[in-house]
């Protein structure tokens, strides 16, 4: 799955599936890089703010992307989180079938 974000989002430091996410900043990020223009923001957002971010990707991702959300913005904000949780989440980004339904 690492290897799927990398090649997605060259340019964006994702090394695990704990700690990268909890600024919401890379979760952004991905939904921007699914559907260009849907957080062409990313980059601004304070990292300081991680469940205000964490909402607005889940909220995006949700209502564009039709990815479920499986996992609670103040919980992917949590440095704490479990790295399956997070990828259980993202395997709804990855989906191929999913993507169709966009």
């Amino acid at each position: 799955m690492l290897d799927w974000l990398h090649a997605l989002m060259p340019e964006v430091p994702v090394a695990n599936f704990t700690t990268d996410w909890n600024s919401g900043i890379v979760l952004c990020s991905l939904v921007d890089h699914i559907q260009p223009g849907l957080c062409t923001n990313y980059e601004s957002l304070n990292p300081n703010d991680g469940e205000t971010n964490c909402t607005l990707g889940v909220d995006l991702a949700e209502k564009h992307l039709k990815v479920p959300p499986v996992v609670d913005p103040v919980d992917l904000a949590n440095p704490l989180i479990d790295e399956l949780s997070i990828m259980t989440y993202l395997s709804f980004f990855c989906d191929p079938y999913r993507s169709e339904e966009r």
